[in-house]
């Protein structure tokens, strides 16, 4: 594949990456990847069991049995019809909050009091019949509301009884569970039915109470009433003896029902003023339908008098006559001429009624004109009429109209009057009863066991929630916990091939560095481990391998610098004679891991102050391979690695060496690494475990694969054998352990040390 069409590839790639976002790879769920999660976070889902499994032992052992009495008692929200009227408290509309009211008043200090004076218990806190001091006056049955709750009982002591009772309600019914917890099972049962009793008592004497409040302030208003309605009578009797009202025998019968005098019936003006009213709608009617006519006759003139009164009888005859002989004068015209005997004489017949017919048509006429003015007259007489008596109803309903006002306070005062008495009557009657909307259904029994400990249910819940706590902290650990652990999530989540896996070796001592030729007892394990990750190297590329290549990391401290080291030195074996550059400009370490010195270096060479036959190569003191170490440090690294004489110093390398390998800076926070790595043919990515963080290997990638560069992998450095429990790649945890601890094959534990932390 051409260099352009790799370009596109990792174009397409990288747009593809985008649109999905942060989740790179696929995302299979394996049973596996739970148990290297517990396998990984072992100690920490251990210690939350341990720690949840010895709390509840020892608050099992320590605590002391606490019994459980219950009774159950049935909450309607109305009290049991007696009566057909009702007392002061109302049926609530809302249900759920009425029965969350009767809840809390199951638990007030008020019933809390009641209950701990039936029981005889002062400051005491119901621990049972020696539980502290009684109450003065023996064990009350009943406890009036009107004396002092607050006597001889302290708050600390009704707060702590309070905190003994318990209310579950029974789902979608009206009955609750009340219950009472002590350590001694019969004073439990004793303290649960007295609660329910005295809140029943409670109920019916708040009942009472607010029923005789009721009843006082009633007797207060109907006596303020009752002055207030004679004084209303007063005013209305005065006004009616001033104006001269005098009712008729139907408007007094609906004062006294409480109506209008006007809406039981009507004086003689009113009444007639009506008669009068309808007869005039009735002549203005009939005037306007001889008006028209008359004056259709008057605008036609005689000789439409016939059309105009068709409706006479003797018209109506004479113009059916005057019709049959203009038809048989049309068929004899239409047959003969004129002068024909027969039509001459039935035209002179039609002559004849016609004149007739507008005499008679005259004669209609003057009885038209006669019958509207009659109706005219008639008319004008109604309304005079009308206005005479119009005005004496006017003057009435004048007089009536303040009348009526005071009628209306009369009738409101008496209306108000009789509903305060008849409500007075009826809280006196309710007052006396003692039904009440609460029933006790069962009784407290006195419980055979405690309630709390249950040893083996609270070990069996401290076990499984020391075991599901634990496993859950252990998941969210590792959730929060974002870096890279393991192979699988360089695949899952970059999609970048691991080249290979560098164990972590816990016996170094610390000063020491992780070389594969130092001679040292994990010098075998780096060997192997960078032998599989040339191998991996080598069949990168399908054409040939790469020569020109670059060793980076997402963030300092990685490992990049031994893992170009240790590369190198393998790849000098394996391909032939190559040669390492420094090219971190920043921090270099390559000089000090060779002891060598630093004077002169990579950096002269992009700056022009020295050439490759200056003494710049160095050999390294092992087979086939040489150094370039950085050289003094530049205040501008970007700037010399874009000079062109880094393509100049590849182009005369290149015919020397079979391979040339690059250390270089970190990629996230500088662009060093970014400018290199397009003169090279692939990248290597060194990525540290539980140290580097995915979001850091992701953003490294497209940092890298944003200038066009390849990567060719990812070496996983630091791995150890727990990171690959349960893994695909358990396997290589065989030669960890083997040529990492070498335990196994001494037989012998070695002092653990802290281990170095690698450039």
């Amino acid at each position: 594949m051409s260099g352009n069409g790799k370009k596109e590839n990792i174009h397409l790639m990288k747009t593809a990456e985008d649109l999905m976002g942060f989740q790179e790879g696929p995302e299979d769920v394996n049973p596996r990847d739970y148990l290297h999660v517990i396998y990984r976070r072992r100690w920490i889902a251990l210690t939350f069991f341990t720690l949840a499994v010895a709390t509840v032992l020892l608050a099992v052992f320590i605590e002391k049995p606490v019994y459980r009495a219950t009774v159950s008692i049935k909450i309607e929200q109305e009290t049991p019809s007696v009566l057909d009227f009702k007392g002061v408290y109302g049926a609530p509309k809302d249900g759920l909050n009425f029965l969350e009211t009767q809840y809390r008043i199951l638990k007030s200090r008020s019933v809390a009091k009641m209950a701990m004076r039936a029981l005889n218990l002062g400051d005491s806190t119901g621990h049972g019949a020696k539980g502290g001091p009684y109450l003065k006056g023996g064990n009350a049955s009943r406890i009036e509301l009107s004396g002092d709750l607050n006597k001889d009982i302290s708050p600390a002591a009704a707060d702590n009884f309070m905190r003994r009772i318990n209310v579950r309600p029974v789902k979608n019914s009206w009955i609750a569970l009340v219950s009472f917890d002590g350590p001694d099972p019969a004073f439990a049962a004793r303290a649960a039915n007295e609660i329910a009793k005295q809140y029943i008592g409670f109920n019916i004497e708040s009942k009472i109470n607010a029923s005789q409040v009721a009843r006082d302030w009633l007797e207060t208003q109907l006596d303020n009433m009752k002055a207030r309605l004679e004084r209303s009578e007063e005013a209305l009797n005065k006004y009616a003896a001033q104006k001269g009202i005098i009712l008729t025998e139907t408007q007094s019968s609906a004062a006294a029902a409480g109506d209008s005098p006007n809406d039981g019936g009507q004086d003689i003006a009113t009444s007639r003023l009506e008669q009068i009213s309808s007869q005039l709608v009735q002549a203005t009617a009939d005037r306007v339908k001889k008006g028209a006519l008359y004056y259709q006759f008057k605008e036609s003139g005689p000789e439409a008098a016939s059309a105009a009164g068709i409706k006479d009888p003797l018209i109506q005859t004479l113009s059916q006559q005057y019709a049959m002989l203009e038809a048989r004068y049309a068929r004899l015209m239409a047959l003969y001429t004129a002068d024909y005997p027969a039509a001459i004489q039935v035209k002179r017949q039609m002559d004849q009624l016609s004149n007739r017919i507008k005499k008679e048509g005259l004669k209609a006429r003057t009885a038209v004109r006669i019958d509207y003015q009659a109706a005219m007259e008639r008319e004008k007489d109604l309304a005079d009429t009308y206005e005479r008596y119009k005005e004496q109803a006017l003057q009435l309903n004048d007089k009536m109209v303040q009348y009526n006002i005071l009628k209306r306070e009369v009738d409101t005062n008496q209306q108000l009057y009789n509903g305060l008495l008849q409500r007075m009557k009826e809280i006196g009657v309710s007052a006396s009863l003692t039904a009440s909307n609460i029933q006790v259904l069962d009784r407290a029994e006195i419980p055979k066991s405690p309630f709390r400990p249950r040893k083996g249910r609270d070990l069996l819940i401290g076990t499984l929630f020391g075991l599901l706590g634990g496993v859950g902290l252990a998941f969210f650990v590792d959730y929060v916990d974002n870096t890279v652990k393991n192979p699988e999530d360089i695949e899952n989540t970059i999609s970048l091939p691991c080249l290979g896996l560098v164990p972590a070796i816990e016996t170094v001592p610390a000063g020491k560095r992780l070389l594969a030729w130092s001679g040292e007892d994990h010098a075998p394990a780096l060997l192997e481990a960078y032998s599989s990750i040339n191998t991996f190297i080598q069949f990168s590329s399908g054409s040939q391998p790469p020569k020109l290549m670059m060793v980076t990391s997402p963030l300092k401290g990685d490992g990049k610098t031994m893992t170009s080291v240790n590369l190198a030195a393998t790849m000098a074996r394996t391909k032939g004679r190559g040669i390492i550059i420094d090219s971190d400009l920043r921090a270099p370490q390559l000089h000090k891991i060779f002891g060598m010195d630093n004077t002169k270096g990579f950096s002269d060479y992009l700056a022009g102050l020295a050439e490759i036959d200056d003494g710049l190569i160095r050999e390294t003191g092992l087979e086939n391979l040489d150094i370039i170490t950085s050289g003094p440090r530049s205040p501008n690294p970007p700037d010399l690695l874009n000079s062109p004489r880094l393509t100049q110093m590849i182009r005369k390398l290149g015919p020397l060496y079979d391979f040339i390998l690059f250390d270089s800076p970190p990629v996230i926070g500088f662009s060093d690494s970014l400018i290199l790595s397009a003169s090279v043919e692939g990248v290597i990515m060194v990525v540290r475990t539980g140290r580097t963080t995915r979001e850091a290997a992701l953003q490294s990638r497209r940092s890298i694969e944003s200038v066009n560069s390849r990567v060719l992998g990812v070496v996983l450095n630091a791995i150890r054998q727990t990171d690959l429990k349960y893994s695909s790649y358990y396997h290589y945890g065989d030669y960890y352990y083997y040529y990492g601890n070498g335990e196994k094959k001494t037989g012998r534990k070695k002092k653990k040390a802290k281990e170095t932390v690698e450039a």
